[in-house]
C-alpha cells in the first residue's frame, strides 16, 4: 500500500514575506546602481575626448614642428570628431637664439557643457 505522507505546511515554496524581502532587495541594489553606472559611463566619455583631443594636439605639434620657423606665428582651426567641436590654437615663436617653443591648446565642450582644454609646449633646437 502507498501511504502519503500528509502534514499541515509541508507545501513547497515561498512565501509572501520572502519573495517581498527579495524584491526589496533587489530595488535597493538596482537604486545604487543605477547612478554608479551612469557616472562611469560619464567619465569614460570624458575620457575619449580627451583620447580624441590629445590625437589632435599631438598631429598639431608635429605639422608644426616639420616646419621651419622663419619668424613667429600663431593661429587657430576647429575641427569636429566624434560629434565634439575642437578648437586648436597654437603659438611657435623664438626662445632663444637656436630655441624655437611651440605652444598648442585643444579646447572643447562636455556633455555638461564645462569646457574642458588640454596642453602642450616643446622647445625645440633649430639650426
Amino acid at each position: 500500500m502507498i501511504s502519503k505522507d500528509v502534514r499541515v505546511g509541508s507545501e513547497k515554496g515561498f512565501t509572501l514575506v520572502e519573495v517581498a524581502t527579495a524584491f526589496m532587495v533587489l530595488g535597493v541594489i538596482v537604486a545604487v546602481s543605477i547612478p554608479i553606472w551612469s557616472e562611469l559611463r560619464e567619465q569614460q566619455h570624458l575620457q575619449t575626448q580627451r583620447m580624441q583631443a590629445l590625437l589632435l594636439l599631438e598631429r598639431q605639434m608635429e605639422v608644426l614642428q616639420a616646419s621651419p620657423l622663419s619668424s613667429p606665428q600663431e593661429g587657430f582651426t576647429r575641427e569636429q570628431a566624434d560629434g565634439i567641436d575642437f578648437t586648436i590654437h597654437w603659438e611657435q615663436q623664438h626662445a632663444g637664439s637656436h630655441l624655437a617653443e611651440t605652444n598648442v591648446e585643444v579646447q572643447w565642450k562636455d556633455r555638461r557643457d564645462k569646457t574642458q582644454q588640454l596642453r602642450l609646449r616643446a622647445v625645440q633646437f633649430v639650426p
